[in-house]
């Protein structure tokens, strides 16, 4: 783990807040669902990912590859794309209550 040298106080219905620069580092908005880890070290707070943040991160994807796929050869950048449309049709398949 990264040190950040920010020390937050927890009130006394045990909340903390996260820092601006650490909430935009990581894009967390409010409202965002954050998921809690315990390990030996401590504490582990991390960006819950669903299915729409999957599809974001597919969509992300897909954008950097169609920026760099004239300069990959045409058979790699084919199983390339291949594998997003895939993993495209997966979540477009997969169902969150």
């Amino acid at each position: 783990m990264k040190a950040t040298g920010i020390v937050r106080r927890v009130d006394d219905l045990g909340r903390i807040v996260l820092p601006k620069e650490i909430r935009k580092i990581f894009e967390i908005e409010e409202g965002d669902p954050i998921e809690i880890y315990v390990n030996e070290y401590g504490i582990v707070m991390k960006k819950y990912n669903t299915s729409v943040g999957l599809k974001e991160l597919v969509g992300k994807l897909e954008r950097e590859f169609l920026d760099v796929k004239d300069e990959i050869e045409v058979e790699t950048a084919d199983k390339i794309f291949g594998h997003i449309h895939a993993l495209q049709e997966i979540l477009g398949h997969l169902v969150y209550e």
